[in-house]
Order: structure tokens, then C-alpha cells, then sequence
């Protein structure tokens, strides 16, 4: 299965952070957002990570290369950043059939194991899962 993953927005919201980098490439706990977001899907076993890119997006392909953990990586251009749907269709090419979305910018505690498992018991379009506010917290 192929994970779709967004990554082509300017981050304008987090400041000077990204005055020069994407958005993606902000450090968190001492790792870039899409390192996280992509040892998630790699230890969920996914075939492949397809990323979306947009704004700086040489520095993501300079920063990761062609592969991540052993799983290849594709990247699309978003030459023009129209929305999160826009995003998804410019892999139309690259992606056939069950897909996994995770948000590039999303850094979560836990496993997407479960949702890749699941993806081909069910037939759906979407799925989500909820999440109670008690579980919701900031990562240490």
C-alpha cells in the first residue's frame, strides 16, 4: 500500500520557522515533522511513501533522498498550493487503488498499523478513527 503524504504548504503560521525551509523540515524533538510522519508509516509497512511537495520542496528531496528506511519515496510537485484535495489529486499518477493519507505536518504518539490492516478487510472510502480528549496530549 502507498502512503499519500502532503508536504507542499508554506507554514506560514509557525513565523520565522519557515521563512527558509518547509514546513516539513521543522525540527521536532530533534528530528524533521516528516521523518516522523515517515518512520510511522514505514513501521506500518507500507510499499511506499508518496510526497507531496510544493514550497522549498528541493530541500525535502536534497534532506531524504529516494528512499526512507528502505522504502522508496516519489515525489509530486503541487506547483500551485490549491488545498488539501488539489494536494491528493496531483498524485493521481503515481497512486492506484487503497491509499493511506497522513498529514505531513501531524506528528502522533501510537500506530497506523491498524488502519493499513484494516485497509483491505473493509470496503470504505474514508476512515477515521476518534480519538477521546483524553488521549489527545502534547508530545513529550
Amino acid at each position: 500500500m502507498n502512503t499519500v503524504i502532503p508536504a507542499a504548504g508554506r507554514g506560514s503560521r509557525l513565523g520565522e520557522l519557515t521563512t527558509d525551509r518547509p514546513k516539513g523540515l521543522v525540527e521536532v524533538v530533534g528530528r524533521p515533522l516528516l521523518a516522523h510522519v515517515f518512520k510511522r508509516a514505514v513501521n506500518a509497512g507500507v510499499d511506499e511513501l508518496v510526497v507531496i511537495v510544493g514550497y522549498e520542496a528541493a530541500q525535502i528531496v536534497d534532506r531524504f533522498g529516494d528512499a526512507f528506511a528502505g522504502v522508496p519515496i516519489t515525489y509530486v510537485h503541487q506547483r500551485e498550493q490549491l488545498g488539501l484535495g488539489h494536494a491528493v489529486l496531483q498524485t493521481n499518477r503515481h497512486v492506484d487503488g487503497t491509499f493511506l493519507l497522513v498529514n505531513g505536518d501531524n506528528v502522533f504518539a501510537g500506530s497506523v498499523a491498524p488502519a493499513v490492516a484494516a485497509a483491505g478487510e473493509i470496503d470504505a472510502v474514508l476512515g477515521v478513527e476518534e480519538v477521546s480528549p483524553e488521549s489527545q496530549r502534547r508530545p513529550a
